[in-house]
């Protein structure tokens, strides 16, 4: 009778200390999944008053975050639209102006507007989500981008090594990798891309033969308006949030970018995405 009772009383405790234990582990991996995606994680309450009011107030907190960056990105979208209103009303002001004042109030409308256009890219990317997400042969798909005419192909080369299958959102995925080919070949002169599937993950690198990134600025290139002294000097266009952007695409479909040195000088840009198993 004795060994039944502890029997019983060691499975009461487990059960306890199970129903403690499971909200912290269900938070932390809805944590995890919600800054990858953007979308609130909701967690079942358990456990004592405590636990229970901890994971209420964290399911709150998911969505007014997730409400702040939706509504981020809608007052951003409105002031686009308005903005866009007022270039378009500029442009036509120029249009008396000689032709050197003119190409240069141009481009700095131009301007203007590419750095607007970036800026919503980057508020709606952070918003997260997957959301039209489809199975996409990336060696077809990218010999589809190679030719679509956004590029120099005389400055573009493109090895397939695997044919991987990736789940992702292909309009967004292109706008990640444009930015990070244009960036090569503003900067290296051409862009070497490759194709090939690492275990789980298919790999896609964009090398140059440009400069480089010293060591200490490789992870502040990702940051948000972030232009290196070595840009500015040059008077080169952007506003620094091609890289922001392509990170943030990337991860909100699961995937991994990293920048290394190239073998020979340069810099290599290289995308993990996760293989889906057909």
């Amino acid at each position: 009778f004795a060994g039944l009772f502890g029997l019983i009383v060691a499975d009461i405790a487990l059960w306890s200390i199970w129903n403690v234990v499971r909200p912290a582990r269900d938070m932390a991996k809805a944590a995890g999944r919600f800054a990858a995606t953007g979308i609130p994680q909701p967690v079942r309450p358990g456990g004592g008053s405590e636990m229970r009011g901890l994971v209420n107030a964290f399911n709150t907190l998911q969505e007014r975050v997730a409400e702040l960056l939706a509504n981020r990105a809608l007052v951003m979208s409105a002031m686009s639209h308005d903005v866009r209103t007022y270039l378009t009303r500029l442009r036509l002001r120029i249009e008396p102006l000689e032709p050197s004042s003119r190409d240069a109030a141009e481009k700095a409308i131009n301007e203007i507007q590419a750095l607007l256009d970036d800026t919503l890219t980057f508020a709606e990317a952070e918003r997260g989500g997957i959301g039209g997400a489809e199975h996409l042969a990336l060696a077809d798909w990218l010999e589809d981008l190679k030719t679509s005419g956004q590029f120099d192909p005389d400055k573009i080369t493109l090895r397939v090594d695997d044919r991987p299958v990736a789940l992702v959102h292909p309009g967004r995925l292109e706008r990640a990798l444009v930015n990070i080919i244009s960036n090569a070949v503003k900067y290296g002169g051409r862009a070497d891309v490759t194709l090939a599937q690492e275990g789980a993950d298919a790999l896609i690198t964009v090398a140059d033969s440009g400069p480089g990134i010293p060591d200490a600025e490789k992870a502040r290139v990702f940051e948000p308006f972030y232009r290196r002294d070595v840009s500015r000097n040059r008077s080169t266009e952007g506003a620094g949030l091609g890289l922001a952007i392509a990170k943030t695409i990337i991860v909100r479909q699961g995937g991994r970018i990293s920048l290394s040195d190239g073998p020979g000088g340069g810099l290599v840009v290289s995308i993990l995405l996760p293989v889906v198993n057909r």
